[in-house]
């Protein structure tokens, strides 16, 4: 069943030698997020030289994906016998060694169970997220206890989270970053159990994207071909990710003002010194029919492609009336259901929550958004906060007709690495995760990341909802020990120092940095203006 071309192996640090008896203590520490019943049973799993692995008669590949993941971090030199038997069709088990499958208990949506005893191991589920997040908790022990790679101590896991979507955001559009190192953010992303990536294919900077029927991104010298876009969903989709668009339908326009001067109207200068100037937070001009026909064309190549059941269209920032905005929206609505319709597709609308609330509240799933950066003027996300109060934040916690996704983490200046603190970051997300934890409509939570392209940097805020995304926050949450709890899982993960990628260089708000300063910029030249 091993595929070496379906196993990337994420480096990891190896661990100091440490007795048997202290393995136990060391994998509740290791693991990320923390499961909600962990329990050992006093007995062994000893690795034999020649491991029956029995699997499941599934035919999906993140499950054969899952499996071998499972197996190569194990070893790549045992010799493997694999066994596929017939399950029922909503059961998605592994099990390595003796075929015992004990009594099930309830699963919940997502969750698994891992039984380790001095015979098989065994990974149960009964939906593919499920199974997935298994195999990851599965594999976090494995790496943690498997010092002569042949003894890993009995447990009993029983496992599921609180928010179904727990994802990030990259900011491909300000922020280009060569196709592997993104995939390999994924990797490590996906180790914690994140499932959703927004990925945002344009902004006031660049346009992330070289559209095939369009001449978006076609100059920009970081932009992806479409190509490129379907190996970097195929490659979350096999690390249970799904890859999200974010398409901006009217804010954020500035890159498209290249090709469609006529289109493009607002915005302000922001000063880049000594490099010039960029005009931000321009939008589509929603008095020409033209706009909502190129917004309708980017829609159609778009889904051609993505496999999430979401698209977002951004719609944030707007320098307009709330009327013209209400009345462009309903329109770029329309627009975006008769592209699906065409595609032989289903998709449901993300906009950021300050893009007007419309009638269709049951149609279109709303992403809140607050950083560490808001709390001084306005505290941390809560129904009391101003900021949000503007992102109709109460009615979206009222009228259950609304699904609502909730975005956070670190907010990001426009002068090079301006982030916040990183205990101001797990604040900010603890709240939110307090927030919509007894809201079965509030769908999940992302960490952000802007304007820079060392995505590294942003890890800390992915493993952080992972845990809280998970786990959701109550009361006894302590900020310090979920910074302790994410410090001590970033100093286990090694990750590949971006520069070792080719083609990468590194890039804030579209200007190529020497030295921790600007120095070129790629962004639109004044002419352009």
């Amino acid at each position: 069943m091993q595929d070496a071309s379906l196993s990337r192996n994420i480096p990891w640090t190896k661990l100091s030698s440490q007795s048997f008896s202290n393995m136990f203590q060391n994998i509740k520490s290791a693991l990320l997020p923390i499961p909600k019943k962990l329990q050992k049973n006093g007995q062994t799993f000893i690795i034999p030289k020649k491991l029956i692995i029995h699997t499941s008669n599934c035919h999906d590949i993140r499950y054969k994906h899952a499996c071998n993941s499972i197996l190569a971090t194990i070893s790549t030199s045992l010799q493997v016998s694999p066994v596929t038997q017939e399950h029922k069709t909503n059961e998605y088990i592994l099990t390595i060694g003796t075929n015992i499958l004990s009594k099930r208990g309830k699963i919940k949506s997502g969750g698994y169970h891992i039984h380790i005893s001095n015979d098989f191991i065994c990974i149960m589920a009964n939906d593919i997220s499920g199974f997935i997040s298994g195999t990851k908790t599965l594999a976090q022990i494995l790496k943690t206890c498997l010092i002569d790679k042949t003894r890993i101590p009995g447990l009993h896991i029983e496992d599921h989270p609180d928010y179904p979507w727990r994802g990030f955001m990259i900011d491909a559009a300000r922020a280009p970053a060569p196709i592997e190192y993104i995939k390999h953010i994924i990797e490590i992303c996906s180790e914690a159990k994140l499932n959703f990536l927004i990925f945002r294919e344009g902004d006031d900077e660049l346009s992330a994207v070289r559209y095939k029927h369009l001449p978006l991104g076609h100059e920009n010298p970081f932009s992806f071909s479409f190509q490129q876009i379907r190996e970097l969903i195929h490659h979350a989709y096999l690390h249970g990710i799904e890859f999200i668009p974010e398409i901006e339908s009217l804010g954020h326009s500035a890159a498209k003002r290249i090709h469609y001067p006529e289109l493009v109207k607002g915005g302000g200068k922001l000063e880049y010194p000594p490099l010039g100037y960029h005009m931000r937070k321009m939008h589509m001009d929603p008095n020409n029919t033209q706009s909502l026909n190129l917004i309708h064309k980017m829609f159609e190549e778009w889904m051609q492609v993505t496999t999430a059941p979401f698209i977002h269209l951004g719609c944030d920032e707007v320098k307009l009336p709330l009327s013209v905005q209400e009345t462009y929206l309903r329109k770029v609505l329309s627009v975006f259901d008769k592209a699906s319709v065409n595609a032989g597709k289903v998709f449901k609308p993300i906009v950021w929550s300050d893009a007007p609330l419309i009638d269709s509240a049951a149609n279109v799933t709303r992403c809140l958004w607050c950083y560490e950066e808001h709390h001084d003027l306005h505290g941390p996300p809560s129904l009391e906060n101003t900021f949000l109060k503007n992102q109709n934040i109460n009615q979206c916690y009222e009228d259950d007709r609304h699904t609502v996704f909730m975005a956070g983490g670190s907010g990001s200046g426009h002068t090079p690495y301006s982030r916040g603190s990183f205990p101001d970051v797990i604040e900010n997300l603890i709240h939110w995760s307090k927030l919509g934890s007894h809201k079965a409509n509030w769908l999940g939570i992302l960490a952000v990341q802007w304007s820079g392209n060392m995505l590294n940097q942003w890890l800390g805020d992915f493993f952080a909802v992972a845990e809280l995304g998970w786990n959701a926050a109550d009361a006894s949450t302590s900020t310090r020990r979920i910074c302790q709890q994410i410090q001590s899982y970033l100093n286990r993960v090694t990750t590949v120092d971006p520069r070792h990628f080719p083609g990468y260089q590194e890039m804030w708000d579209g200007i190529v940095l020497k030295d921790g300063q600007f120095h070129r910029d790629y962004v639109i030249t004044p002419e352009h203006y």
